[in-house]
């Protein structure tokens, strides 16, 4: 099979993608923002992301994450007790 079938794919700016995210998530234009991605897989990367979360819980700079993304073993970090 040969030609274009309608399946087309839009690009987009990544500023025009971020701008809406700020938008939806309610910061403005020039603030600094914290995002934070733990992937892994299993148990032992989730102990890892752990860890690594630690840093910013002992220097109280957790709470003013923006945007926190988990995949896989990162998904099953417990963060009730950073609010």
């Amino acid at each position: 099979m040969s030609g274009d079938h309608g399946n087309t794919i839009a690009s987009v700016p990544f500023a025009n993608v971020l701008q809406k995210e700020k938008a939806a998530l309610g910061i403005a234009d020039g603030d600094q923002t914290l995002g934070i991605a733990i992937s892994g897989g299993g148990i032992r990367s989730a102990s890892f992301g752990l860890g690594v979360l630690q840093a910013p819980m002992a220097h109280h700079i957790l709470h003013r994450t923006d945007y926190l993304s988990t995949i896989s073993g990162g998904g099953y970090i417990c963060l009730k007790q950073c609010r």
